[in-house]
């Protein structure tokens, strides 16, 4: 009974989060906000439809982890968000990975917490010993003891000081990458999660106590310590890996997840957050077989970090969503942690589109990552950068964004009926490990689920162990290539493999291009109630076709433009193609922002000067400098520049950070600041920077104001903020007319003599022209930027920073055009 009731609380916990909306900013806790700053901050994201935020001690928090100090703060999250019927997600570390509550679990003694390697060490002689240490990089996960000591600082704590929100405002807590693979890296576990740095002479392993017993049970009475030495001496690894992985990915599941697991569903919340490294080939080095690990999170999740959706680019992680989608089978929901690395450019439209693509696997809470509470953790985490919260000029666009998320999660959660079932060849990759075959495999079984998607195929992954539905073929995967289960032969042409794929299970939806060829870059859903889901599945924002839907004998027209998606019936499927109507052409344009222009004075370490030059006599004109961590000396034209006044110039999550001079009045010429104390110019932290009333072009040409005329480009390359371009036009006669625009996926909205025709954060970028308006018009479009022009050519800064270069990403995703919405504009029918 008992374990009836608490699964059924932690069930509840979970449905409780889905009565709000699914769009969950991950909150980084930076400095030492107060109650007014929490206050500020819920009452900016229930003004814009959020509803639910996860607390995110990241970089930059200046509160002692888990102190009292730490808790009030925590304790003011939830009264406010209680006040405001919020709910407040919790997160169980100080960054990643969990499970070491910032160093706590191995403090005071308890060094014995620390991983556990076993290390073979080759001598003189050539001859291996083996002896156990201990890697002091975080916590033991494998340790049943360290796994206690971290259930009792954080999850332990956190109850007994919030026993009352359990289950009410609280309904999850998310634990974050756990990997016994941290613990071999010699690059302390922080980057990449596999062997990368071993070498013949010292050898690691994870390992704890009865890892070789388990290991010979699993292997039919084989000696761990011998099969390791035979492969360093050069012995095919044969069993090795796939006893290894297999049990060491068991103690983990038993020793921390389901721990984990069964702690929230004895507190009334569920288990949520995700696994290092969900791409299915790789997953076996970090956590064993992920299906069963995976599947003890009572909200499981997948990380799509990168932001990237493109499939025939490989980048978008089609296995980890998967993967999710398996262990959220009869579950209230999934989760994805969304956006994170960015880049600090990327679109709504993108991200619509990624939410869309996960919604298709059934993710109904989509995490926004990262909303820092203010700028300063990019200090320490300064190698990428993308902004969920209020920093971003287009926050208020999230009106129209959590809107679409309900409906993407309404659908995420509809019956789904896979056509085949996937087995995931586990073992297979175990086998293969540090092999050449290895990469090369696996990433064939990737290209494998990549084009059951684009083929149209529904499917759902099987774990190795489990037995099909009836009446559903399996596909396998194997070193002699692709098999359906029961039958002979093996195919290694995936054109033959997906046409014997589609005789054995007939798709009740198959969407075609304009020459009724089949779409090979549609995510295409069908649902048990009738209805489909189409997501575009490129990054080609410019296309916009015609698609024709075939479901059974009806057929349907649906309009998809790039980074598209679509949600309905048949009925809902009136689409066609906008008519060209004409060009509009804009006459005598002014650009007219709604705060003031910026201009990074950027700089190296080798060279820390910025030289700009002033056209005509300039007024108004302050510098902003960095004031916090690390704060900046500098001079101008040899002069120190003195800030000491509120840095209102710059966007929200920076100013708290900055102070601003006097206002002065620049001469024509050259002008150079220098930073005189050595300090760095941080990547999306910049030292100085220059504003006022100018435009200002690509060379650092200032003059002031901003000329009719010219074009958003060129005068606000730096301008992160809402703008307005206002023009005269005429508006020929004849109803039924709309205005389009291309703004490269800016948000924007279109006001005609002063009425708002509505807001758009993704196309089509196309308003309906009230009936009965013609002739001369004036028109206004209103652009809100991301906040990538703040920080102006970060490529300089590139040779300049400390940071690792792997996770590096660039700006610029979608174009030098997107942050100021250079468009074209005409009118169609």
């Amino acid at each position: 009974m008992r374990r009836v009731i608490t699964i059924l609380a932690s069930f509840c916990a979970g449905a409780l989060a889905l009565a709000q909306n699914p769009v969950i900013p991950m909150t980084a806790v930076t400095g030492k906000p107060d109650r007014a700053a929490v206050t500020e901050m819920l009452e900016a994201y229930r003004e814009v439809g959020i509803e639910q935020f996860l607390i995110y001690p990241r970089s930059g928090l200046e509160i002692e982890y888990m102190s009292d100090e730490w808790m009030a703060f925590c304790r003011n999250c939830l009264e406010v968000a209680d006040s405001l019927d919020m709910k407040v997600w919790l997160y169980d570390e100080y960054n990643w990975p969990s499970g070491n509550c910032k160093g706590q679990v191995t403090a005071d003694g308890h060094e014995d917490c620390y991983p556990s390697l076993l290390l073979f060490d080759k001598g003189k002689d050539g001859r291996y010993t083996t002896r156990v240490m201990h890697n002091p990089i975080g916590a033991d996960i494998l340790n049943p003891d360290a796994v206690s000591r971290f259930v009792q600082f954080t999850h332990e704590r956190y109850y007994s000081e919030f026993k009352e929100y359990f289950g009410r405002v609280i309904p999850a807590i998310f634990t974050d990458e756990p990997s016994f693979s941290y613990s071999t890296n010699a690059n302390k576990g922080m980057l990449e999660a596999n062997f990368t740095n071993f070498d013949h002479d010292h050898f690691p392993l994870a390992w704890y106590p009865g890892l070789e017993e388990d290991y010979a049970a699993l292997t039919g009475g084989r000696d761990l310590h011998e099969d390791v030495i035979a492969y360093l001496g050069g012995a095919e690894s044969g069993a090795l890996w796939t006893g290894y992985y297999t049990a060491v990915g068991d103690r983990m599941r038993k020793t921390y997840i389901e721990t984990l697991s069964k702690w929230c569903e004895g507190h009334g919340i569920a288990l949520t957050g995700h696994l290092m490294y969900e791409k299915l080939y790789k997953s076996v080095r970090c956590n064993g077989n992920p299906l069963k690990s995976l599947s003890l999170f009572g909200i499981p999740g997948f990380d799509e970090a990168n932001s990237d959706i493109d499939i025939r680019a490989r980048e978008m992680e089609i296995s980890g969503l998967a993967l999710a989608q398996y262990a959220g089978r009869g579950k209230v929901g999934e989760m994805c942690e969304l956006y994170s690395v960015g880049p600090a450019d990327l679109t709504m439209s993108h991200m619509r589109q990624l939410m869309w693509m996960c919604a298709a696997f059934g993710v109904n809470n989509y995490v926004v990552a990262v909303a820092s509470m203010d700028a300063r953790g990019n200090r320490e985490k300064g190698d990428w950068y993308f902004h969920s919260g209020r920093t971003q000029p287009w926050f208020d666009y999230y009106r129209e964004f959590t809107a679409e998320a309900a409906r993407a999660a309404e659908y995420a959660r509809k019956p789904y009926e896979p056509q085949v079932l996937v087995r995931v060849p586990l073992s297979y990759f175990m086998s293969l490990d540090k092999t050449p075959a290895f990469e090369e495999r696996g990433k064939l079984y990737l290209r494998f689920l990549e084009a059951l998607l684009m083929h149209q195929v529904q499917f759902m992954l099987l774990d190795e162990d489990e037995n099909g539905a009836e009446g559903l073929p399996v596909l396998g995967f194997g070193p002699d290539g692709f098999f359906i289960e029961g039958e002979a032969p093996c195919y290694r042409d995936m054109n033959s493999y997906m046409a014997r794929v589609n005789t054995l299970a007939p798709r009740k939806v198959i969407v075609r291009e304009a020459d009724g060829s089949e779409t090979r870059d549609v995510l295409v859903r069908s649902w048990a109630d009738g209805s489909v889901t189409l997501v575009d599945i490129t990054d080609r924002d410019t296309t916009d076709r015609l698609l024709e839907v075939s479901i059974g004998a009806q057929k349907g027209l649906v309009r998809l433009q790039g980074h598209g998606a679509f949600a309905g019936t048949l009925s809902d499927m009136h689409a066609a193609m906008p008519v060209p109507a004409g060009d509009l052409h804009m006459k005598h344009i002014s650009v007219t922002p709604q705060g003031p222009n910026t201009l990074r004075c950027i700089y190296t370490m080798d060279s820390p000067c910025f030289e700009f030059t002033v056209n005509r006599r300039t007024k108004g004109v302050r510098f902003i400098l960095r004031h916090d961590l690390d704060p900046v000396e500098a001079t101008l034209d040899g002069k120190p520049l003195r800030a000491e006044m509120p840095a209102e110039g710059i966007a929200e999550g920076f100013r708290q950070l900055y102070a601003m001079t006097d206002e002065m009045t620049l001469a024509p010429g050259t002008h150079r600041v220098e930073v005189t104390n050595a300090t760095m110019d941080c990547r999306y932290l910049p030292s100085i920077f220059m504003c006022g009333d100018f435009s200002v072009d690509r060379d650092n040409n200032v003059t002031p104001g901003y000329a009719e005329g010219m074009e958003p480009i060129e005068v606000l390359p730096g301008y992160a903020g809402t703008y307005d371009i206002t023009s005269r036009i005429e508006i020929p006669d004849g109803d039924g007319m709309s205005i389009a625009l291309d703004v490269n996926l800016a948000c924007v909205e279109l006001l005609l003599d002063g009425v708002s025709l509505g807001r758009k954060g993704w196309g089509p970028y196309e308003w309906r022209i009230p009936e009965g308006i013609h002739g001369r018009h004036t028109l206004t479009v209103r652009v809100s930027t991301s906040i990538m022009p703040l920080f102006g050519p970060v490529g300089k800064l590139d040779e300049d920073q400390p940071y690792v270069s792997w996770l590096r990403i660039k700006p610029g995703m979608h174009g030098d055009k997107t942050s100021t919405g250079v468009f074209k504009a005409s009118f169609v029918r």
